[in-house]
Order: C-alpha cells, then structure tokens, then sequence
C-alpha cells in the first residue's frame, strides 16, 4: 500500500518528478526537465542497465536512479511522472500514478486503442489530477502562432489540412498509424477545432493515406511513412482568405503565410525548443491543478481516430464514421454492408 501525497499542488514551490524510461527520446526529458526552476528531478526509472549507467551521469545530483517503479510510487514527496516508454506500457503506467495521486505527462500515444484511453480519461477526471499527453508540435511555437492566426481569422475559413511525416524508422516494430499519426490528427484537430466526421485510410504498417472529413466540407489529408529515407515534416493550411505553410525541417522560416493574392509573409516565431514549451506547461498545469492544452480529451479523441483508421485500412480504405457524443447526429448511418463487415472485425 502506497502513502498519497503529503502535499496539495497549490503548495508547491517546486514539481518533484519521476521519469519512466531513459531511452533516447527519455533523454531529452532528464536535459529539459534539469533545466527548468520549477522542477526537482527525483526519480529516474528504467529497466535496461545501460539506460541507468546513463542516468546515473546525467541525471543530476538530486536524481536517484533505479529499476523499481514501486520506488517512485513509495515515494510521498513525489509530484508528478513523465512517462517516455514504449507506447505498450503507457497506459498501465499512467493508470497507477493517477491512482497514487500523481500527476502524468505521458508520451504519445496515450493508449494502444480506445478503450484503454477512456479508461486514462475517466481516471483523470477521478483523482483530479492532470493527465497530459506529449503531443508536441502542440507547443511548436511556430504551430502557436498558426494557431493564432487562424483562430484571429486571418486565413478565413480552413477548407483543407494536408500534411506530410515520413523518414527512415529506427525501429522495425514500429507502426505508421501509432508511431506518427498522433501528432498530424492532434494539429488537425487544435487548427480546425472540430472532430472529424469520417476516416479513411489506405496503406500497411510501414506507410499510410489518412483522409479525414471535417465538418462544412473542410477536409485533412495526412500522408505516412516509416521507410522513407527523405525526411518530411510539413503542414499546409488552406483557408479561404489565405494559406499556411509549416515546414520543421527548415532552419528559418519555418511557418509562411500567403495572402488571398499568393505574397508570402514570414512571421515572428519566438525561438523555444517544442519540448521544453511543453514541460514547461506541464508544470504549469500540474502545479495549478489547471487543464493542459494536449489532455485526456484530446488523447482519447486521438485513439479513436487512429482506431477508426485501422479499420478503414482493414476494409480497403472504406470510409467509416467517427462516433463521438459531438458530432453522432452529423454522422450519416452506415449502409447494411458495411455494418455487417464491421461486427465481422470486432469479432476477430
């Protein structure tokens, strides 16, 4: 049995965290997280010896380092975990630091389907704590300010998202749709402001076409590739009194805006690395017991997409409805057939 916490957050000077996984990208959370004030990196948790002898370098000299995550759950002065481990566990790790109390940045995706995900939002919503999901390019401060820019109407009304996310994987076992899809169906999502009505997908494991329906005719395209050695990261934003192009593969200017007569502006972007805005948020959040940008919700409106996708690239591409409390009326009924062929897969 493990104590709670001994302190509310509105208290806290500083966030004591525990990190879950010192892999590569786990890494970059003990830099990040090191260097932010409002932190007190506590923990460093991993099972792989390597990735301990790691820690115990550069982990910092408050850091304790050990392969036991019931270290980090007895610990009472522990605040908040950040879980950067492969996406399989992500859930039943994020589960039981919600249940002990603690607050969760977890890294995409949330969940492995929806199921798991509702679970992690219901939890939430249970212990009061914060659950974030690290989608990002939600914190890119060039994404920031297209965000802003479209909410302030200067590109109109969004009739068409595209984006492309392709490279090399590092990983054989790494799916197109879980690995990457993630983050493009989270910035559709936050730059539209609406859920998607209907998803079709095409493609396999290692690459993959995602066409999703928005609400009045506005549509996301979203291209996949996992063994493309071109490397890709780009985001287009079509409105109806200009466009938006994102490009994180360029050194400077990154974010360009065309007017409805096609000149280009280069806006000022504030030069933030993404993961620290997103630490840093996430102390914010967890400090102050306030909603982050990327939650539960999102992380859940996510899974469903991603699972709507599958199954549409199960059926050869068949477009299939999102069904959300939101948009169930806007949906129109599935036809005979394919509601047969549906209860075909569930079944399997």
């Amino acid at each position: 049995m493990y104590a709670a916490r001994q302190k509310p957050c509105s208290e806290l000077r500083q966030l004591a965290v525990g990190l879950v996984g010192a892999g590569r990208w786990g890494r970059n959370y003990v830099r990040v997280l090191r260097a932010l004030p409002d932190v007190q990196l506590r923990w460093i948790c991993d099972v792989d010896a390597e990735a301990r002898a790691w820690a115990h370098d550069h982990g910092g000299p408050g850091a304790r380092v050990t392969h036991d995550i019931g270290d980090l759950f007895a610990d009472t002065r522990l605040d908040a975990l950040v879980i950067a481990t492969p996406p399989k566990s992500h859930c039943a790790l994020s589960l039981a630091a919600l249940r002990r109390g603690l607050s969760v940045l977890v890294e995409k995706p949330m969940a492995l389907c929806p199921r798991e995900a509702l679970r992690l939002e219901g939890a939430a919503r249970a212990s009061g704590r914060v659950l974030m999901v690290g989608h990002i390019l939600r914190y890119h401060p060039a994404v920031v300010e297209l965000s802003r820019l479209i909410a302030a109407g200067e590109l109109g009304d969004v009739h068409t998202i595209s984006s492309s996310r392709t490279h090399k994987a590092l990983h054989g076992d790494e799916h197109a749709l879980w690995a990457l899809a993630p983050h493009d169906i989270s910035l559709v999502r936050a730059l539209s402001g609406a859920e998607p009505l209907r998803v079709a997908a095409r493609g396999s494991d290692k690459s993959a076409a995602l066409t999703l329906d928005l609400p009045h005719g506005a549509r996301a395209e979203i291209e996949l590739s996992l063994v493309d050695s071109h490397r890709t990261r780009l985001l287009r934003v079509v409105g109806s009194r200009g466009s938006a192009v994102f490009d994180d593969t360029r050194d400077l200017a990154k974010l360009v805006i065309y007017d409805a007569d096609g000149r280009p502006h280069v806006p000022r972007i504030a030069r933030v690395e993404p993961l620290q805005a997103q630490c840093a948020h996430f102390v914010y959040c967890a400090m102050h017991n306030v909603a982050p940008r990327s939650g539960a919700v999102d992380g859940l409106a996510v899974a469903r997409v991603v699972e709507t996708a599958a199954r549409s690239m199960a059926l050869d591409g068949l477009a299939l409805p999102l069904e959300t409390e939101a948009n169930r009326e806007l949906v129109a009924p599935l036809g005979s057939r394919t509601r047969a062929t549906l209860r075909l897969l569930d079944r399997s």
